[in-house]
């Protein structure tokens, strides 16, 4: 216990002593100067610049350290919902559903009946059938008319293709009947009552073609056709026709070659001459080779070829070497707006009886058929847009043929037996040399895809060596068409045809008589649709609206005012 006190007394004397000695070192501080210097701020030019980079010698210093990073996804908490942005953009219209299967009926004034009938079946994975009907007749009707003139025409047409591996081939085949009447007797006639009641009028044309073709996807032989047709009628005719053309394609430097090779062979035979009780035949061959190139260059495109053909008359036993150009180039002036165009082209035609009768139902089965040589056909023109939407075409051309058909009336031939096409109501067929000139126009009118307008004019000038004129060819031919989907339902359009004057004569030609002219004529045609659904519709057809009785061949004049109205069903066959 004495210890301890006797600390404590040490240290308080310590303590205290130390107090006095500060309180006695406080009063002798004295007054001082401080200097205050700006701290140092090194700049870029202090610094010694390396006037050498070191050179460095240790591998491991230099090489590149890989970095791996890596993330660890945590899920976090979030409130944030973000709000669904509504696109802006066209708004697309339903897709049309398409059936494999189409079927239409219409009846109509003049006891008209119209059928059309469409399917595409598939058969398996590469091959498809295509099945085709139509169907159109009347039961005549015609004011001032003294003999039958009804008519009807149902063309049937099958069609078969398959794809194989490396080629795709194709069979078709068809039938056509046609039923038309010579009613073209001239009013008033010399004709009895009961002459009349014993003429008949009918002819009866029937046709019928197989063919295919067979295209490969690779090396020179590229595609070969064949088409075999043939035709007759009531009268004992007889016509067949056999076309090939097998077609190679071959490269030459950056160009690609392509010729075609043709062998047309053409028979008939009419069980009479018009005038005469003897039989007409006829028998030509045509074979050739015609080809050309294709040059693409920026805006031009050319196109350098040219046809060569020997066309033998067996009935004649003789024949002859046609050499035809065919070359055509176009240049594209001003984009899409201003395209300059224009060729030179010619070519042997295959006259044939069947294609008479598709031109003119109402010719005779006593005529002569030969070929036609179409020198050439020259023709220079500008097409373009003038707007986004308004586009046009402008024309002009001359032609030289030799040998060119002209329809033209048979006179009354009283030695015929009273066939039905012997009173002058029947047309036959005549040759000359023809030269025409020729210029035209068309417009066209896209307001939107709903709203389609289109014009097109043409003029004529004919010149011929031995003929009077131009037989049966108008000088001036213009159409205008419009097509209206006013809403998913409703449609509508029309169509104007323009013919102008024509003169016709009578064969035997006699240079002293008039020839007749017939007068030009406007045929104004309109449709109505309405869609019920996507598989019915209903439409209604109007044909001659101006309801003229006008005559596209002398003393056939054509049916007034047309009306017809009808369904047509769209389906799925299987």
């Amino acid at each position: 216990m004495i210890k301890i006190i006797k600390i404590n007394l040490l240290f308080l004397a310590l303590t205290t002593s130390s107090f006095v000695l500060a309180q006695e070192e406080e009063k002798k501080i004295d007054t001082e100067v401080i200097n205050v210097v700006k701290p140092y701020t090194p700049t870029v030019s202090d610094a010694f610049k390396i006037k050498k980079n070191p050179t460095l010698n240790d591998s491991t210093t230099t090489r590149r350290k890989i970095v791996n990073y890596r993330i660890f996804s945590q899920p976090v908490a979030s409130t944030f919902t973000p709000a669904k942005g509504k696109a802006e953009g066209i708004q697309k219209a339903p897709r049309e559903k398409l059936y494999d299967t189409y079927l239409g009926f219409g009846l109509g004034n003049f006891n008209t009946a119209k059928l059309d009938f469409y399917t595409a079946q598939e058969v398996d994975r590469d091959s498809d059938l295509n099945i085709s009907l139509k169907h159109h007749s009347s039961q005549g009707g015609i004011d001032n008319v003294i003999l039958d003139d009804k008519f009807f025409d149902t063309d049937l047409e099958l069609k078969f293709i398959r794809s194989e591996r490396d080629f795709k081939w194709e069979a078709n085949g068809g039938f056509q009947h046609q039923l038309y009447n010579w009613y073209g007797i001239a009013t008033p006639t010399a004709l009895s009552d009961p002459e009349i009641a014993a003429i008949d009028p009918t002819q009866n044309f029937i046709s019928g073609y197989l063919g295919g073709e067979v295209t490969f996807e690779d090396g020179i032989f590229r595609s070969i056709d064949l088409n075999v047709r043939q035709s007759g009628d009531s009268f004992k005719s007889s016509e067949t026709r056999v076309i090939i053309n097998p077609t190679i394609q071959f490269p030459i430097e950056n160009e690609t070659i392509t010729a075609t090779f043709t062998a047309d062979y053409l028979t008939g035979k009419f069980d009479r001459d018009y005038f005469n009780n003897v039989s007409l035949s006829y028998q030509y061959l045509k074979t050739g080779l015609s080809g050309g190139l294709t040059l693409l260059r920026d805006d031009v495109t050319l196109n350098l070829g040219a046809a060569v053909y020997y066309g033998y008359n067996a009935e004649s036993k003789d024949g002859d070497v046609f050499i035809y150009p065919r070359v055509t180039a176009s240049y594209r002036l001003v984009d899409e707006y201003v395209i300059l165009f224009g060729g030179v082209e010619g070519d042997l035609i295959q006259n044939n009886y069947y294609q008479f009768y598709q031109d003119n139902q109402f010719v005779s089965p006593t005529l002569n058929v030969s070929p036609t040589d179409a020198k050439y056909d020259a023709y220079v023109g500008m097409k373009g847009k003038i707007s986004a939407n308004v586009g046009y075409s402008v024309q002009g051309g001359y032609s030289v043929k030799n040998d060119h058909p002209f329809f033209i009336s048979n006179a009354s031939n009283n030695t015929l037996n009273d066939q039905g096409y012997s009173y002058g109501n029947s047309f036959g067929v005549i040759y000359d040399n023809l030269q025409t000139i020729s210029f035209s126009g068309k417009l066209s009118y896209e307001a939107s895809s709903d709203l389609t307008l289109s014009a097109r004019g043409t003029i004529y000038d004919y010149k011929t060596d031995n003929i009077d004129m131009a037989w049966n060819l108008p000088e001036v031919t213009a159409t205008a068409m419009v097509d209206y989907q006013i809403n998913k339902n409703w449609y509508l359009g029309g169509s104007v045809f323009y013919t102008g004057a024509r003169q016709n004569s009578v064969l035997p030609v006699d240079p002293t008589a008039e020839p007749t002219v017939l007068k030009s004529f406007l045929d104004i045609n309109s449709y109505l649709g309405y869609r019920i659904s996507e598989k019915f519709n209903i439409f209604m057809n109007i044909n001659n609206l101006a309801n003229q009785n006008y005559q596209k061949w002398e003393n056939y004049p054509v049916q007034g005012f047309q009306f017809l109205a009808g369904i047509t069903y769209g389906f799925d066959l299987k």
